[in-house]
């Protein structure tokens, strides 16, 4: 029974040695360390709760770290993973039986987990929770108002992006049909002539033959009206000139 006593002693003084080493590197933000040394008590004791919460806690400062300081692929998906893991913790404390402070922060640090990953519903479900525990918390009263606000947001966005999605499938839709309409006016319209075409079709001659103007008609009468007088005034000239008789010479 001794031996029994003395080795559950030394167990449990490592535990808490393990629990001070790990809660002293949070407080020096070396998160690693602190995680490493979480995790080493919960080895020896996996039912202590404050552990537990505080290794969620030191995941989630770690992961929030990494996730704000680098844009690498890898160490996000680290980041992601850690605060996963924080989240799934913080969850157990909900519906667990223990102590009422730590559920309390168990349900705020989860509603905040899930306001960073645009998670509102579950993020007021969260704050709310906290508040049922401790109406008092203002923190948690405050970051229900925003993740409220937020959701709100949220859904008039996509009321929008719906309506303008309306909006384009109706102009789409529009188009078509004029496009249509459009399509119909030219098939019953008669095709248009090359000009080409227009060039060595004859031309439509402006007077008929045979058909005379009133210039030319005109013309035509002042010539024989000119002619008449010219003859005229030549038979005139005639019968004033004297007749003249020609001699008739003989040849020798």
């Amino acid at each position: 029974m001794s031996g029994c006593g003395g080795s559950s002693t030394t167990t449990t003084k490592k535990e808490r040695n393990l629990v001070k080493s790990g809660n002293k590197a949070y407080r020096d933000s070396d998160y690693v360390s602190s995680i490493t040394d979480y995790n080493r008590a919960l080895g020896i004791n996996g039912s202590n709760r404050t552990t537990a919460y505080n290794l969620g806690t030191a995941q989630l400062t770690y992961g929030k770290e990494v996730k704000n300081l680098t844009n690498d692929l890898n160490s996000a998906s680290s980041s992601d993973s850690l605060i996963a893991r924080s989240d799934s913790i913080f969850s157990s404390f909900h519906e667990a039986p223990g102590d009422t402070l730590l559920k309390i922060r168990a349900a705020y640090n989860s509603g905040n987990i899930a306001y960073m990953k645009g998670d509102y519903d579950a993020s007021i479900n969260r704050y709310k929770q906290a508040l049922r525990l401790d109406p008092d918390n203002e923190e948690a009263r405050q970051n229900l108002r925003l993740a409220q606000l937020k959701k709100q947001q949220q859904e008039q966005n996509q009321d929008n992006q719906d309506q303008q999605q309306d909006q384009d499938q109706k102009d789409q839709d529009q188009q078509q049909q004029q496009d249509q309409q459009q399509q119909q006016q030219q098939q019953q319209q008669p095709p248009k002539q090359d000009k080409k075409d227009q060039q060595q079709q004859p031309q439509q001659p402006q007077q008929r033959q045979g058909q005379m103007s009133k210039e030319n008609a005109e013309q035509i009468l002042k010539a024989m009206e000119n002619a008449e007088n010219d003859t005229r005034r030549r038979q005139q000239e005639k019968q004033a000139q004297p007749i003249m008789r020609k001699s008739i010479e003989k040849p020798w």
